[in-house]
């Protein structure tokens, strides 16, 4: 469907959605129902469905679709519940979005990574069906496609987008903070410490 956005609908942004609705619509239906009921939400907010004969042949299909992927899934919960949905939807998201995260950890951020990071983000972005994103979803949304470009703009310029990755961050130790020697209490306390084991 994403090919056949009609043009009184380019204006919405609903062909990237479109586009991941198609490559998932197979391995995972329910994910694709909620890309294709953003959709039709986002035409149907702007009341763009009548704007023109294609404008609503493609809506229709579109509610048509819906409509036989509720009937063919009334025991599955993920489509018939917007909770368990919500939360099926930004676990597929956030599965999404590791595997690309993973690949940049590693140094092995590709192509493909930037696709999986733009792919992660759409997913993460269909939470707003459901109200606003969590602070988590939305930092995650933008970690995402911050990475997608930034790895697509080196690739672009035939750069190694490995060479933009973020640094690991230092774990830390498991002695806390370093003490200052100057400290009273901690002066006491080693003074305590030792008048203890005399």
């Amino acid at each position: 469907m994403a090919a056949s956005i009609p043009t009184g609908l380019k204006s919405l942004d609903i062909s990237r959605f479109a586009h991941r609705a198609a490559q998932v619509e197979k391995a995972k239906p329910v994910v694709a129902y909620w890309c294709n009921f953003w959709i039709v939400n986002q035409i149907l907010a702007k009341s763009l469905q009548g704007s023109d004969s294609d404008c609503m042949n493609y809506t229709l299909a579109l509610m048509d679709k819906l409509e036989k992927t509720k009937a063919d899934n009334t025991g599955n919960d993920a489509v018939t519940d917007e909770v368990a949905g919500r939360a099926y939807v930004e676990q597929f998201g956030l599965e999404t979005f590791q595997r690309a995260d993973n690949a940049v950890r590693a140094n092995k951020a590709s192509r493909q990574t930037a696709d999986t990071f733009q792919a992660a983000a759409t997913f993460l972005d269909l939470s707003h069906i459901w109200g606003p994103s969590e602070k988590e979803i939305a930092a995650k949304s933008k970690y995402a496609k911050f990475h997608a470009l930034r790895i697509a703009k080196a690739i672009k310029a035939g750069e190694d987008p490995n060479l933009s990755n973020p640094t690991p961050e230092p774990s830390p130790s498991q002695e806390g903070p370093p003490q200052d020697p100057s400290d009273a209490e901690l002066e006491h306390l080693i003074n305590q410490t030792s008048g203890d084991q005399a």
